[in-house]
């Protein structure tokens, strides 16, 4: 009954009166069903004292599980959110509760009137928190909610909006135990496939595994690159066609997070220079990857001349040059300022103008350079006085 007080009810007042009346001739009651009686008076209480604002009386609840678990199928959806944040407080507090209340969320999912918000706050947000590397049994129970979500919404072929909501959900599993990525794998092998063979993939599916990839990468990049690396790979090579601007993006970047957890920078463009002449999101990704060349890597004459290979790709067109000038500032300027001294007056002042932090890395080597002739010149004035 409480789940039904709320303030988008026009009766509730009449049913709080009902609920004290009842409560009343009740009277003293044993065990714990009077733990039940006194969370629902502290409701009630509540309830009065905030103008009967179903929100503001649930904070009397905050500490009754109980009472605040039938608000999670409350039709009001902020109540609704207000508890589960609760009982995920308890769970944080009680690990033992974990599996009362992944039933509890479990039931909320497979209501069809549970509202789109809700169904994404439970699925996305709610059900992984009660995964953890400390409870193998627990986190099982988790991966094999999210995956039969999946499966639901899947079928055979790669799936569309609520299997991408378990795809993130899988991710967050897998940030609090990393094991969890076995299950997942298969899942973003599928989609690769699936890309590669031309099938029709929901954008919002692709976009969730693609970031799935990505955030993988930059959290412990050191530990998936040889996962990531490959699908990215193939999906550049092969797939390149299937993607649009945003899941190129998250690809590269997933690249681009590798190498800077110091995989071979070398073998990374080799792969993705066959985008380089993406626009829109994947563009600005391509770009920070050629920043990440020009500030990654040893001080061997090999990645010198590999880098070398990479500002001669960059400036030599003038397609790319422009659209890259901005990434130029990552290099040493020693080896930028030559290769724009070989350009047009007109091209480089038009790279300057596309490319504000360029600028800033020239006119700082230069100012460096006159800070440098000025205390030599100084130097070799004292010394001719001597």
């Amino acid at each position: 009954m409480c789940g039904r007080l709320d303030g988008n009810d026009p009766a509730a007042d009449e049913k709080a009166d009902r609920v004290r009346d009842a409560l009343q001739e009740l009277g003293q009651m044993p065990g714990m069903l009077s733990v039940l009686v006194n969370g629902l008076q502290q409701y009630l209480h509540a309830w009065d004292s905030a103008n009967n604002d179903a929100l503001d009386a649930l904070e009397a609840l905050d500490e009754q599980t109980q009472l605040i678990a039938p608000f999670v199928f409350a039709q009001n959806v902020a109540a609704a959110q207000i508890a589960i944040s609760a009982l995920l407080s308890r769970v944080d507090q009680h690990p033992s509760l974990r599996l009362h209340v992944l039933a509890l969320f479990a039931s909320a999912l497979r209501q069809k009137v549970t509202a789109a918000d809700l169904r994404q706050t439970l699925l996305v947000h709610a059900v992984p928190r009660l995964a953890a590397s400390s409870d193998a049994h627990a986190t099982a129970r988790v991966v094999a909610l999210v995956a039969s979500v999946w499966r639901k919404d899947a079928g055979t072929e790669p799936a569309g909006r609520v299997g991408a909501m378990a795809v993130r959900a899988w991710a967050r599993i897998v940030a609090r135990n990393p094991r969890v990525w076995r299950d997942l794998a298969p899942i973003v092998v599928q989609l690769v496939e699936a890309l590669k063979a031309r099938r029709d993939v929901a954008s919002e599916y692709a976009w969730a595994v693609l970031a799935t990839i990505r955030d993988l990468a930059a959290r412990d990049a050191v530990r998936y690159a040889d996962h990531v690396l490959p699908l990215v790979f193939s999906l550049l090579r092969y797939a390149r066609d299937a993607l649009d601007s945003s899941t190129l993006a998250l690809a590269v970047d997933a690249a681009r997070l590798c190498v800077d957890a110091n995989a071979d920078a070398r073998g990374v463009w080799a792969v993705v220079e066959r985008v380089a002449d993406a626009s829109g999101a994947a563009h600005s990704a391509v770009a920070r990857m050629v920043a990440c060349v020009g500030a990654h890597g040893d001080a061997s004459d090999v990645y010198a001349l590999f880098r070398q290979s990479v500002l001669e790709q960059i400036t030599n067109n003038d397609a790319l040059g422009c659209g890259y000038s901005g990434a130029l500032a990552a290099f040493p300027p020693a080896e930028v300022m030559p290769l724009l001294g070989a350009r047009s007056p007109a091209q480089t002042v038009h790279m300057l103008d596309d490319g504000a932090a360029l600028l800033a890395m020239l006119m700082d080597h230069e100012v460096r350079i006159m800070r440098r002739s000025a205390l030599t010149g100084g130097a070799v004035r004292t010394s001719d006085d001597t």
